[in-house]
């Protein structure tokens, strides 16, 4: 009678896991459907093309969209008037890309008549992704422009606001951000452009990492801004030169790209740049070996499937399970007190029940993921006497 009871036990709770699994992948759809986002919006470009050239932005937003990138970033936004704005974000809505708009240059000036037309110009186009605010601004200039993004965020609160700080200006890669990530934008990001001497491409995965461990504190999302130019466009970097300066290689810039998704869970890739592209000695094929970088399949790290494991050995659960280009799945953060500490668990989708069998006395974290996109794991946390975590495969 007894092994019968256990055995009726153990069913009920695998219902119940069941029921609810379904239950918070139903919610998940929805969320995606018609929440705001904590999700990957894809890979995007830095632009740099007045509105008021038309046919000539038009068909660069159709080439860019041709090669898989779903959000410009153009630093020439305001450059033309109403109707060529309107018209620009028109052609980018036909071809499905979103834009992000550069304000970067307003907060340094009081007057508020260009950003107050400029939102209300925009802010209602179905183009809109949302503010670019702040491009490297120091972090003594905080407070210029947190004003201006709060102004931003007053205008429209429902587009976010990007601000991307440089994260090879000084030993610490974060000083620049983060003065800006309370107050001063919903996204934050660093740029990180390593093909040249004193810098590797390996550095990219811890500081997706970092970035990605402050935005989590912070309640905020991240954007890697990620090296498709060569140094030697911009200044002496080095010597012999140019030759030691070149432009990254297919396989250096899918590197890139690979590193940040393995490490951190963006909500934007951007890629520096299209303009210098095209001002190259041969723009054909680096662009080319960007398209293929950014569009190649991606595969990530692979991780040990844990059998049992003491939590008060691992306080922290994670998942490093990326999703790949086509795989659409939020990724969440949640933590929960435990002992005293906080147990964080970061996956697709984290859930608490209070159902349980009647063995174990606190709720439990249940804690799915798909690999790859295929195949999926669930994991449950037990808070009973006997505290451990067990992974269940599919």
């Amino acid at each position: 009678m007894r092994r019968l009871q256990k055995l009726s036990l153990f069913f009920l709770g695998l219902l119940v896991l069941t029921l609810s699994l379904a239950f918070f992948l139903s919610q998940q759809k929805q969320h995606q459907a018609t929440g705001p986002t904590l999700h990957f919006d894809g890979q995007g470009i830095y632009e740099a093309c007045s509105p008021s050239q038309g046919q000539v932005c038009w068909d660069r937003l159709k080439t860019i969209a041709q090669g898989g990138f779903r959000i410009v970033l153009n630093y020439n936004s305001l450059a033309g008037s109403d109707q060529d704005i309107n018209a620009y974000a028109d052609h980018a809505q036909a071809v499905g890309i979103k834009l992000i708009w550069s304000l970067k240059d307003l907060w340094v000036t009081a007057d508020t008549t260009i950003v107050n037309k400029f939102i209300a110009l925009v802010k209602n186009h179905p183009a809109t992704w949302g503010y670019y605010i702040n491009d490297e601004a120091l972090p003594s200039q905080h407070q210029q422009v947190k004003v201006f993004s709060e102004l931003v965020h007053q205008l429209d609160p429902m587009h976010p606001r990007l601000s991307v700080a440089c994260s090879q200006c000084d030993s610490d890669p974060l000083v620049g951000i983060r003065p800006f990530v309370d107050d001063s934008a919903d996204v934050i990001g660093v740029d990180y452009y390593p093909v040249k001497p004193g810098w590797t491409i390996a550095q990219t995965g811890s500081l997706a990492k970092a970035l990605q461990s402050l935005a989590d504190r912070k309640g905020k999302q991240t954007a890697m801004v990620l090296q498709s130019f060569s140094w030697n466009d911009i200044q002496h970097q080095c010597d012999p030169f140019p030759n030691c300066a070149p432009f990254p290689t297919q396989d250096q810039m899918r590197q890139m790209r690979d590193l940040t998704l393995q490490n951190s869970h963006p909500r934007l890739i951007l890629w520096y740049s299209y303009y210098d592209l095209l001002k190259s000695s041969n723009p054909v094929q680096h662009w080319q070996d960007l398209i293929a970088a950014a569009r190649a399949p991606f595969t990530p790290a692979p991780t040990p499937t844990p059998t049992v494991t003491p939590i008060d050995s691992s306080p922290s659960s994670t998942s490093t399970s990326n999703p790949s280009s086509s795989t659409t799945f939020s990724l969440f953060a949640l933590a929960l007190p435990f002992s005293g500490r906080s147990l964080s668990c970061r996956s697709f989708i984290l859930a608490r029940t209070r159902v349980l069998p009647a063995q174990f006395e606190k709720p439990c974290l249940y804690r799915l993921h798909l690999d790859n996109g295929v195949n999926l794991h669930y994991s449950v946390c037990t808070c009973g006497s006997e505290n451990f975590c067990m992974q269940v495969d599919y």
